[in-house]
């Protein structure tokens, strides 16, 4: 087994605590999925994830089929940086 890797995407369409909920929701359901978490301030959600169980690309197939399509960021891009 893999170790678990975290990613951090951007989905401009998160807007409520009811879109944070959904995602939560949605990813939880597949095996190799962790942690979730998804803020509409940010527009970020990350994601703890098992690379051998769950890809990155099945992970945004996921977002974007519920209605959140997302881009992976930067390692080392400033999350406070991101505004709108």
């Amino acid at each position: 087994m893999a170790d678990k890797q975290k990613v951090t995407l951007f989905a401009p369409d998160i807007n409520c605590g009811h879109c944070q909920q959904h995602i939560s929701s949605d990813l939880s359901k597949y095996p190799g999925i962790g942690a979730v978490t998804a803020s509409p301030q940010t527009k970020l959600v990350e994601v703890e994830y098992d690379p051998d169980q769950v890809s990155l690309e099945s992970i945004k197939s996921v977002l974007w089929a519920a209605g959140y399509p997302a881009k992976e960021m930067p390692a080392d891009a400033p999350k406070a940086a991101i505004t709108f």
